[in-house]
């Protein structure tokens, strides 16, 4: 079984591992690492890439488990949806994805919420297994424990898709999935 760290938003890096895993299962009963990729996610918007934060209460309590730590009711919110609208508004999925995206970051009490809600989500979209999730840390029986990794890097893109700033920008890489679906749609899962 290979075992993933809980990440909201994640990278397609991420996704791709996730879904080529033989038997996946998401981990929320681990304990949240500060400054990590478990509450950060990377969009492109009109000005380069932006990191959005989904701020952690009281910056989580040291050895709290991932399913325990409580989303901030403040700004992030807000802005993390003012910067998917800013990236993604143009896009030809924007309006069939974003009213879910923006629910998923309301609703979310906790940081679980968030990453388990997107991760499903993201995988519903492109017609894939939805992974295990365990409440408890997994310990025994793993054959990979991604949840280590530092970053999942889709280093192996061999046909880059269009992005909606491509005009100003280069191919931008290990962006949110959020990335390919505003901008592919359904065919997003060709790069799963």
């Amino acid at each position: 079984m290979e075992v993933f760290p809980a990440v909201c938003f994640p990278s397609l890096g991420y996704l791709r591992a996730l879904a080529s895993a033989e038997e996946a299962i998401i981990d929320i009963g681990e304990f949240y690492v500060k400054q990590s990729y478990r509450n950060r996610f990377d969009i492109l918007g009109p000005n380069g890439k932006l990191s959005v934060t989904a701020r952690v209460e009281g910056s989580a309590r040291k050895g709290e488990s991932v399913k325990d730590a409580k989303l901030v009711n403040d700004e992030w919110r807000r802005l993390a949806k003012k910067g998917i609208q800013a990236a993604y508004g143009k896009s030809a999925y924007f309006i069939h994805y974003y009213d879910d995206i923006e629910s998923l970051i309301n609703h979310a009490v906790y940081l679980s919420d968030l990453s388990v809600g997107s991760i499903q989500f993201l995988l519903e979209q492109w017609g894939r297994a939805i992974p295990a999730i365990s409440e408890t840390y997994v310990e025994t029986q793993i054959t990979k424990d991604h949840r280590t990794r530092r970053a999942f890097i889709e280093d192996d893109i061999k046909q880059p898709y269009t992005q909606v700033f491509s005009d100003r920008f280069e191919f931008v890489a290990d962006l949110s999935g959020i990335d390919v679906l505003m901008n592919l749609g359904p065919a997003g899962a060709e790069f799963l």
